[in-house]
C-alpha cells in the first residue's frame, strides 16, 4: 500500500513527515483528554493528514497509544544518553543525584508523560497495567540497580519514595500555567530546571534510603554493578 500524499506547500522548510505529525498530535491529545476522549479521526484532522493514515501507520487506536508511550520513553533514553559517561565514573551514591537530574530534564521536556500517567493510572485497565509493568516498573528497577537502592523494593516505602521524588520532579512542568500564576515562575526556564534538579538530587538519598533519616542503620546492600557495560545491559529498552 502506497502512503497517501500529505501536506505540501512552497515553504523553504520541508513539512514534517505524516507519521511524526500523527504521533506528535496523539501525544498532545492522549495526555490531555485521555484515551477515550481522543479518536483516530480527530487526531488525523488535527495533524492535517489524510483520513485512514493513522491506521495505516499504527494499525489501531491502541497501537497508536502504545506508540505514544514508547516515543515518550525514547525521549527518556535520549536524556539518559547525555549522562552515560558521567554515570560510568561516579560513585553509586552519586548516581542517584545524576539520575534525578536526568529525570527532571526529561519531565521538563516531556510533561505529557506525567499527564498521561495520571490519566491512565486513575483506574485499573489493560493499558494502565501495560504502562506500569512494561515501562514504569522497569525504569524504577533500573534506578534501584544503578543507585543501589533495591533494599526498599515493594511496599509503602518504595511507593512513598517514588511519588515523593518523581511526583515532585514532574508536577510543575505538567501545570506550567498554574506555576506561573501562583509564583510568577516559568518552570520551563533553565534556571528553574537546574534548581529543581539540585534540590531533588539532595533529597534522593534521604528518600530512597529512609533508614538514614530515622537513624536505624543502613539498608541491605544491593548487588553492585561491576562495570559500566553491565549498567548499560541492565538499562530497560522500549517495548513496542
Amino acid at each position: 500500500m502506497d502512503e497517501p500524499e500529505v501536506g505540501g506547500g512552497s515553504e523553504a522548510a520541508p513539512p514534517q513527515p505524516a507519521r511524526e505529525r500523527i504521533l506528535a498530535t496523539a501525544v498532545a491529545m492522549f495526555s490531555s483528554v485521555g484515551y477515550d476522549g481522543a479518536s483516530m479521526r480527530d487526531i488525523e484532522r488535527r495533524a492535517g493528514v489524510t483520513r485512514g493514515l493513522a491506521a495505516y501507520h499504527f494499525g489501531s487506536k491502541d497501537g497508536l497509544w502504545r506508540a505514544v508511550v514508547s516515543w515518550l520513553m525514547d525521549r527518556f533514553h535520549d536524556e539518559m544518553d547525555k549522562y552515560q559517561d558521567l554515570l560510568r565514573v561516579v560513585s553509586e551514591a552519586e548516581r542517584g543525584r545524576v539520575l534525578m537530574r536526568v529525570y527532571v530534564h526529561f519531565a521538563a521536556n516531556c510533561p505529557e508523560f506525567f499527564r498521561l500517567s495520571l490519566i491512565e493510572g486513575a483506574e485499573s485497565s489493560e493499558r494502565s497495567r501495560w504502562l506500569a509493568q512494561q515501562h514504569v516498573r522497569r525504569h524504577i528497577d533500573f534506578v534501584h540497580r544503578l543507585a543501589g537502592t533495591g533494599a526498599i523494593r515493594g511496599g509503602p516505602e518504595e511507593a512513598i519514595a517514588y511519588y515523593t521524588l518523581f511526583g515532585a520532579a514532574s508536577t510543575a512542568f505538567s501545570v506550567r500555567a498554574q506555576c506561573q500564576e501562583l509564583f510568577g515562575v516559568d518552570p520551563a526556564d533553565d534556571t528553574f530546571i537546574d534548581a529543581l534538579s539540585d534540590r531533588l538530587a539532595d533529597l534522593f538519598p534521604l528518600v530512597l534510603t529512609p533508614e538514614r533519616g530515622r537513624g536505624s542503620g543502613s539498608p541491605a546492600a544491593a548487588p553492585p554493578l561491576s562495570t559500566a557495560n553491565q549498567a548499560d545491559a541492565d538499562r530497560p529498552r522500549t517495548s513496542r
